[in-house]
């Protein structure tokens, strides 16, 4: 709580949204850090309770969209026969509401990019016990520290500038302890997609829509169909939308005390020094740019329309 307290002093905001997710759930910050996999079967033990969110679906044509959205040429014969697999056998799949979240591109495809990074700050926060670890360039472990396992690798990753990015991750995990008599194994496959636009007031917004194909182990049709299928879309659904506030909230900080948060990220044991330093020069870079379209923004309301002439028309 004192780490907390001092974070919300540095950085001068509050994160009501990021505090408010309960210690023993597993966010979908999680499911982008260990995949989807991890999320699901921990929330087998807990339930959110969440409205339905707009442009969230489970139908069937959005699956198969984004099944022809994945990147197949760029996967090796594996990987494409894994992903493959994951889609054909899928128990589950979902299409996480999509979101428009106030927050400066290059930010959030920095925090997309290094999950350890993002896991190391909720940690840090109090929000969660997850630990992940990078194991190559683009395969990470992690676990939770209640029962939840799995490692998530980038099969595909296209970082574009301005937050235009397509990621497919293929994850798989184990979860093992109450009420479930023994563990559950499941496999995942996540595609991301995520873009901005820059409106006129001179704030940049993120748009992030997420694709996941759940292939749960053992599980018979019917006890998927009407008890973890439920529960799962809601609890991914709610937490999709709390993780990406948490993410605009952690940028609009970056923006408005760059200091603070580069006093922070010296406590955060994830970072290297170069990362840091990449993060750092991303936070003080996002207060100019805000300050820039916002000056832009006060010289185009600053002029006048035209008069208009009167009309000769009868």
């Amino acid at each position: 709580m004192v780490l907390i307290c001092a974070f919300r002093a540095m950085v001068s905001f509050r994160c009501n949204n990021c505090l408010a997710v309960r210690h023993d759930l597993l966010t979908l910050a999680t499911s982008m850090l260990i995949g989807a996999t991890a999320l699901v079967l921990a929330c087998v033990r807990h339930e959110v309770q969440a409205a339905q969110p707009l442009g969230a679906t489970s139908k069937r044509q959005a699956g198969e969209e984004a099944k022809r959205a994945i990147p197949w040429r760029q996967l090796t014969v594996e990987q494409r026969r894994a992903v493959q697999s994951v889609c054909k056998k899928s128990n589950i799949y979902r299409r996480l509401p999509v979101r428009v979240i106030d927050c400066d591109p290059e930010i959030f495809s920095f925090l997309m990019q290094r999950p350890e990074v993002v896991a190391d700050i909720w940690r840090t926060l109090g929000v969660s016990k997850l630990k992940v670890e990078r194991q190559s360039p683009q395969t990470y472990s992690a676990e939770d520290g209640m029962g939840t396992t799995g490692q998530f690798s980038f099969l595909s990753a296209e970082w574009g500038e301005k937050a235009f990015n397509r990621v497919l991750i293929f994850s798989e995990g184990s979860f093992q302890g109450k009420p479930l008599p023994r563990p559950i194994h499941a496999r995942c496959v996540m595609l991301l997609r995520t873009g901005s636009v820059v409106e006129t007031n001179g704030r940049t917004y993120v748009t992030a829509r997420l694709d996941t194909f759940l292939d749960i182990e053992h599980m018979g049709v019917e006890l998927v169909a009407k008890i973890v299928q439920p529960l799962i879309t809601r609890v991914a659904d709610h937490n999709f939308a709390e993780t990406l506030t948490f993410v605009s909230n952690f940028s609009r900080a970056a923006e408005r005390n760059p200091a603070g948060v580069e006093h922070f990220a010296e406590g955060l044991d994830a970072l290297d020094g170069a990362t840091r330093d990449q993060l750092i020069k991303l936070c003080y870079a996002a207060g100019r740019s805000i300050k820039a379209g916002q000056e832009e923004g006060k010289k185009v309301a600053s002029v006048a329309p035209p008069e208009m002439e009167p009309s000769t028309e009868k």
